[in-house]
């Protein structure tokens, strides 16, 4: 401790009131009966708000594939986990996905930021560590033949199916500093799925 920061005081807790626990911060014990913490299921309703106006036009899903060889791209993958992410969040920017001209045809590179994510959820869901959104510590979604991603589909009945986006984080994903929301960076990925939601195959 820095021996100016007391000098003079009857006490240390005189210039750092965490000595006496006078600040501190709450244990993972406390925070569910925070304040905030009790606000998140008020605040998912009033954001349901928005989707009930319309004002919501993308749903977003997270979803994971399992191939059936022992890595990611071997065989026809199944999807063994499909789950959306409610109250519908905020997608911002859809422009920042562009066409591409590759070799083989049209493509989409780029990406999109998703916020008024629920706070409800953890890091390790957003970023597909729960295929199952209970436990990211049983080994389900590291294995080599999982595949994880985001996707994104325009939500208004035309015809054909709207087309499904497909995206991976390209960061951690960051929780504002009130604790209602999560935003979340995310980067376009090849092989998005038909408009009747099957994988499309590899090219080896």
């Amino acid at each position: 401790m820095a021996e100016d920061r007391t000098r003079g005081a009857a006490a240390p807790s005189a210039e750092m009131p965490e000595a006496s626990g006078q600040v501190r911060p709450l244990t993972s014990f406390e925070v569910p009966a925070s304040l905030t913490s009790r606000l998140v299921p008020i605040v998912d309703r009033i954001r349901q708000l928005s989707t009930r106006f319309g004002a919501r036009p993308y749903r977003v899903f997270l979803v994971h594939l399992q191939w059936p060889g022992t890595s990611i791209g071997l065989g026809e993958p199944q999807e063994i986990s499909r789950r959306e992410v409610l109250p519908t969040p905020r997608l911002r920017d859809l422009a920042s996905t562009s066409e591409i001209l590759r070799p083989f045809g049209l493509g989409e590179e780029g990406g999109v930021v998703i916020d008024q994510v629920s706070a409800k959820y953890a890091e390790d869901d957003l970023m597909g560590r729960t295929p199952d959104l209970v436990d990211p510590v049983l080994p389900r979604s590291g294995l080599s033949n999982r595949e994880f991603f985001w996707e994104v589909v325009e939500n208004r009945p035309t015809t054909p199916n709207p087309v499904p986006r497909r995206y991976i984080p390209n960061a951690a994903p960051t929780l504002s500093r009130d604790g209602f929301q999560w935003r979340v960076s995310l980067t376009k990925q090849d092989l998005d799925r038909s408009r009747q939601r099957t994988p499309n195959r590899r090219e080896m």
